[in-house]
């Protein structure tokens, strides 16, 4: 709590004035919260353009995520300005070359080109959003399911995710699409799933229930698809200013007939009802920003986080992904 004080104070967080004599002040108290889990907090990107000589502009990249900083340029010389800058205005602990951040830990081979990121408490997106929907009235069923959860967790300590830099396709973007329809017996929504590679480890991932509840099986299709789109156009966006070059988003799914339908600019009878924001996807695959490529429903990981699969599955899908053991670093 001393250091926390010590922070704001040195970094003139506040100004003091004589209280108001016609106004009621408002109290104030600590809140104490763990702060090794940061799966409930949000990471927060910045972008911003370095000038160097009046002509140059390089592009530097800082992720925050409350007091815990990431600096991310092409030159060694843009990280060293940037952070000269920042500790001209701000108190600042430099750790170097990052070994944690956010929970997680970092091993890298700068020979072989390979980071690998752990965490001792991994993400389990679909298991627990799918608890969490009884979390205010559990049964018996819904604590048994979190005591399979905490079993998975024990036998899956010393695996993370592996991101392989000679890979011939290390710099493209895949995504991955799935989605369960209707499954959700309390109020028929469906679940949509989808998973991103880059240099063959997943960087985004999402398990979450649609929020609306889909009237056939090719709806709730559509609506997956369009969702995990405006993802796959973000994440496009930003690898394209980290200087990578990425062409048109592969979007792996396999439902042929949402590739009709997306692929098609007439509105079918199928889907006029739809939100028009789902429509959005017929846009950007006659764009040529996303490409959706068909996909043996076997071999698609995005199946992992919309339904309860087979082990042999599970695992075939974490090789995908690239979550793997640390020995294989």
């Amino acid at each position: 709590m001393e250091r926390e004080m010590e922070s704001l104070i040195d970094n003139k967080t506040w100004e003091l004035i004589e209280p108001p004599t016609d106004q009621t002040l408002i109290d104030s108290k600590w809140v104490y919260k763990l702060k090794d889990n940061p799966a409930g907090d949000e990471a927060k990107i910045f972008k911003a353009r370095l000038v160097v000589n009046d002509e140059t502009f390089n592009l530097i990249i800082l992720v925050l995520c409350v007091d815990d900083m990431f600096i991310w340029a092409k030159n060694q010389s843009d990280v060293d300005e940037c952070k000269s800058k920042l500790k001209s205005a701000f108190k600042m602990n430099e750790l170097r070359e990052s070994k944690r951040i956010l929970g997680m830990e970092i091993n890298r081979d700068h020979e072989q080109k390979r980071l690998w990121l752990s965490q001792g408490k991994p993400d389990i997106a679909f298991a627990m959003g799918k608890v969490s929907r009884y979390m205010s009235n559990p049964w018996k069923v819904h604590w048994e399911a979190v005591k399979w959860i905490m079993k998975h967790l024990k036998s899956i300590l010393d695996y993370g995710l592996l991101f392989d830099g000679l890979l011939d396709n290390a710099k493209s973007l895949f995504g991955y699409v799935d989605v369960d329809c209707g499954q959700d017996l309390d109020k028929r929504r469906s679940t949509t799933g989808y998973v991103f590679t880059l240099g063959g480890g997943s960087i985004s991932w999402r398990s979450t229930l649609q929020k609306c509840v889909a009237q056939s099986i090719t709806e709730a299709e559509y609506v997956a698809v369009a969702e995990a789109s405006k993802e796959a156009i973000w994440l496009d966006r930003l690898i394209i200013e980290m200087g990578l070059k990425q062409g048109v988003v592969n979007l792996h799914w396999d439902s042929q007939s949402v590739l009709h339908l997306a692929a098609n600019q007439v509105v079918d009878s199928r889907v006029k009802h739809i939100d028009i924001k789902y429509h959005f996807i017929k846009q950007a695959v006659y764009d040529k920003t996303i490409e959706l490529v068909k996909i043996n429903g076997k071999l698609n990981p995005a199946d992992a986080l919309t339904k309860v699969i087979p082990l042999e599955s599970f695992r075939r899908h974490c090789a995908t992904m690239q979550v793997v053991h640390g020995e294989h670093m």
